[in-house]
């Protein structure tokens, strides 16, 4: 009996990595595939939102509709993390370069705390 339990467990591991995939992970596949809707999902109540050094608190409701214009605007290719951490405040963050079909590089920057339930509460986009 033992030796079953050990060997589903053992079956396990594996998917234990999925079911766990990180925020930062889901983020970063949102922001891949330009996501406004799902992007929006994960913010908080309030969000500060950045364009091209405009920010701004806004709604977290409003956060998709004003990703979805950008996106329209700049269709992903591709996405990469530059960097991910947390920083001297306790604050989690995830930097990411997004290549667009029109030729666009922007670098958005995500930050959130870490909770039960985590939020986007910052997020950056600017041009490179």
């Amino acid at each position: 009996m033992r030796a079953i339990a050990f060997v589903l467990l053992l079956m396990a591991i594996p998917f234990l990595g999925i079911c766990q995939q990180g925020f930062p992970d889901r983020t970063k596949l949102a922001l891949k595939s330009g996501d406004s809707q799902k992007l929006g999902r994960i913010c908080a109540t309030k969000v500060e939102f950045g364009l091209e050094g405009d920010a701004k608190e806004i709604l977290g409701s409003e956060v998709a509709g004003k990703l979805a214009v950008f996106f329209k605007d700049n269709p992903p290719v591709e996405a990469s993390v530059l960097f991910q951490g947390k920083s001297k405040d306790g604050r989690k963050y995830l930097i990411c370069r997004l290549n667009t079909k029109n030729g666009g590089v922007f670098r958005f920057s995500f930050y959130w705390k870490e909770a039960a339930v985590e939020a986007l509460e910052v997020i950056d986009i600017s041009r490179e």
